[in-house]
């Protein structure tokens, strides 16, 4: 199939889905100015795939394709049947809608021509992402079998690759041009949702003009500006900068732009051991890379929990409104759609749920305080109860103190996180590594606080005794312990909270400084806690939770500066200051998506399509085609024998691993690193990663043994790693001697496909 009509079937299968189930939206989110059409997408993504989800999950009906696209049938069918009898729609929402659907295609075409430069699945984590897809795309269980470990089930947040694993099948295109299109499908929907709930958030008090200005920058500040890193090179030596590799530590932006904060000495612009490099990557770095991670995936969903939280929140502008059944139902989708990122990425569902459990008690804090905590309290038992099936099932692979009540222990999502914190003892994020990664919307927060500081009843003279002798300990703290954040966060945190706590009813400016206050809790957290895993140290949450601050820090600067410009009317020297720090973000923003990605793409020298698995024709063409075999004759329960795997190796060949990953067969034992930080919170699965690596040499050697019957192996491939290794970055990875003797694999087995040096076997089974 060309990549052509993959992304016709594609984006027809979105068109579809989006225009079936839209009326849905506008019946859920009726207070938000766009009526919910901005996040509908991954909304509706999410609610056709649940049900076949949840039925799978049980067991009381397996996952399929029929049952995926009966959804869809049923849900358009309900959705436009109780919009027009209620007279939900119109032609203004239509319009509306379609306005969203354009700039969602040109976001979605632009991000293709892009990837289109560089499709290829290899280098990084690509490998283990298409594998996910892969088997997620041909599921028949929940959860997908792991590819990587045959016979035990997906032990990750898996909803991601199943949400675009559930695209790839419904639209019958292969995986490793879904793969792209997934990538592209993300980038679009982050660029409508940030646009459009920026739009929510300021149109109810502000003119539309500004309202489309904030939604604009705000969809820009997640989606495509960089960090000042880039900004910073090239001032201190453009044309290096400009001409170095992408990977270039020392001189290029590309890769280090995503490793600001080294807990440690820095040595030559590198970090070296002991010192620990954090990743701090930021939206845009994450679509140039193009890994399909967790992290990435649920970035639209994050954002759309965001626009479902504010139109909770402006419940509280309906005070004389009595409760409704609607409001009960929407705090239950809102609930489940926040408890959905546990599955999607499990970081990701203590802030944002508690974003939906503020915006929940002081929207309904106008009718009473027992309705208040009512709605909390649904929308927590929803955002659980709706993922149960996962929450119960999911080992989390994380290892912290152990508590004294195993009660605690044993509670979901409670019990996981008290048992997996650990205290931050190292190097503390300086000064210098904070403001290059959050500089711009830094001073946008301190400029806002500023301004509504200086209003009558928040002057600085009037701030609490208290509140001024916590600012002087945190200033000594910063000295004593070398703990520079907690005077540029606490302060500013101290400062928000008087106009935040005072300030009277939900306005545009309370929301801005709710975004930047929970930023400055969320970092000042990571700089003592960090959630335990396989690496020890604060790198992983690091990372996750600079995810979530971009997004906060992006929208809050976006809407302040909108705040700011409506109220500095007749100030010259503000609105002078506002323009400043506007073009200023823009600038330093798109600093790296310009160098980076011309760097990326090495100049934009060569458009390839959009097919990731194409290189594999070039570098080993009989292989692609054996692959390319099982794609199209593989039956759903088989079991293929490849070599065990290593992660990220060869560096710069084929990926071992590749024949699971890029069919979604299960084999015995793929990357074992990758295994070994999914399954260390499952020890009699980590304790067999070793010995599977063994058993698959062994099988190898001997085809026709009991191993084969364990691990139920139905098909052998004999490719280049099986007969010559994958070189000493991999010594588990062949050769294996035998598989050239004749005769081999012996009695039992079938030759299914050959081509060269490349064959298949086929196990006869009675």
């Amino acid at each position: 199939m060309s990549w052509q009509e993959a992304a016709i079937r594609w984006y027809g299968l979105l068109l579809l889905m989006t225009w079936g189930w839209a009326p849905a939206a506008v019946m859920l989110c009726p207070r938000l100015a766009d009526r919910g059409m901005a996040i509908a997408r991954p909304l509706i993504l999410l609610g056709v795939v649940y049900p076949s989800w949840l039925l799978g999950a049980v067991g009381l009906l397996p996952y399929s394709t029929i049952g995926l696209w009966a959804t869809v049938a049923i849900g358009s069918l309900a959705a436009w049947t109780i919009a027009i009898r209620t007279h939900a729609v119109d032609r203004q929402w239509l319009m509306g809608l379609l306005r969203f659907e354009i700039i969602a295609l040109v976001a979605f075409g632009s991000y293709l021509w892009l990837r289109g430069f560089t499709p290829e699945i290899l280098h990084t984590e690509k490998p283990m992402d298409i594998a996910f897809l892969s088997a997620s795309a041909r599921a028949t269980a929940i959860p997908p079998i792991d590819p990587w470990f045959a016979g035990e089930p997906i032990n990750y947040y898996y909803l991601g690759y199943l949400l675009h694993g559930a695209l790839t099948r419904m639209a019958d295109v292969p995986a490793a041009i879904g793969f792209n299109l997934a990538l592209a499908t993300i980038f679009s929907m982050v660029v409508v949702a940030a646009g459009g709930v920026t739009f929510d958030a300021v149109r109810p008090w502000l003119s539309r003009r500004l309202a489309v200005a904030s939604g604009a920058f705000a969809a820009a500040g997640i989606a495509i500006f960089g960090n000042l890193y880039p900004a910073l090179r090239l001032s201190a030596d453009w044309n290096a900068t400009v001409n170095a590799d992408w990977w270039n530590t020392p001189v290029g932006v590309g890769w280090r732009a995503s490793r600001i904060v080294c807990d440690g000495l820095r040595v030559n612009n590198d970090c070296p051991a002991p010192a620990v490099e954090t990743i701090n990557e930021f939206p845009f770095f994450s679509f140039l890379l193009g890994d399909l991670h967790p992290h990435l995936m649920a970035l639209p969903m994050t954002i759309t929990v965001l626009g479902l939280a504010l139109n909770l929140l402006l419940r509280r502008r309906e005070e004389e409104r009595p409760l409704a059944l609607r409001d009960g139902v929407t705090v239950v989708i809102t609930g489940a759609a926040a408890g959905s990122l546990y599955v999607l990425n499990s970081w990701d569902l203590p802030t944002y749920l508690a974003i939906v459990l503020i915006c929940a008690w002081v929207g309904f804090g106008g009718v009473s305080a027992k309705v208040s905590f009512a709605a909390c309290g649904l929308a927590a038992l929803s955002a659980a109860v709706t993922w149960l099936p996962f929450i119960v099932r999911f080992e989390a692979p994380t290892g912290g103190v152990q508590l004294s009540s195993s009660l605690v222990e044993r509670t979901p999502l409670l019990g996981l996180l008290l048992t997996s914190v650990g205290v931050h003892h190292g190097a503390r994020t300086s000064t210098g590594e904070f403001l290059t990664m959050f500089g711009v919307p830094y001073l946008a927060g301190l400029v806002l606080i500023a301004s509504l500081l200086a209003g009558r009843q928040d002057r600085l003279s009037t701030l609490p005794r208290a509140s001024l002798i916590a600012v002087s300990l945190a200033v000594v703290a910063a000295i004593v312990l070398d703990f520079p954040l907690i005077v540029l966060l606490g302060v500013p945190l101290l400062a928000a909270l008087r106009p935040l706590w005072r300030t009277p009813g939900v306005t545009a400016s309370k929301i801005a400084l709710g975004c930047f206050a929970l930023a400055y809790v969320l970092l000042l957290i990571v700089e003592v806690l960090y959630i335990r895993d396989a690496f020890n140290s604060r790198m992983n949450t690091l990372f996750k939770v600079y995810y979530q601050v971009w997004v906060l820090f992006a929208l809050g600067t976006a809407i302040a500066l909108a705040v700011l410009w409506q109220e500095t009317t007749r100030n010259v020297v503000m609105r002078t200051a506002i323009v400043t720090v506007a073009i200023g973000a823009v600038l330093t923003g798109i600093a790296y998506p310009i160098v980076a990605s011309r760097q990326w793409t090495d100049e934009f020298s060569a458009w390839d399509g959009l097919d990731g698995s194409a290189y594999l024709a070039g570098m080993a063409p009989a292989e692609a085609a054996a692959i390319a075999w099982l794609n199209q004759n593989a039956h759903q329960d088989d079991v293929v024998l490849e070599v065990a795997g290593c992660s990220y190796q060869p560096n710069g060949g084929i990926p071992t691993s590749r024949v699971s990953a890029f069919t979604g067969l299960p084999t015995v034992i793929g990357w074992q690193n990758h295994e070994k930080q999914w399954r260390s919170g499952q020890p009699a699965e980590y304790a067999a990663i070793g010995q599977r690596a063994v058993d698959v040499a062994t099988m190898f050697a001997e085809p026709t043994g009991d191993l084969v019957d364990r691990y139920q192996v139905t098909l052998l491939f004999v490719g280049d790693y099986e007969a010559f290794g994958a070189g000493p970055a991999c010594p588990i990875a062949g050769p294996y001697a035998t598989v050239g003797v004749e005769n081999y694999p012996g009695a039992g087995w079938n030759l299914a496909f050959a081509q060269d040096d490349v064959r298949i076997y086929r196990r006869e089974i009675a």
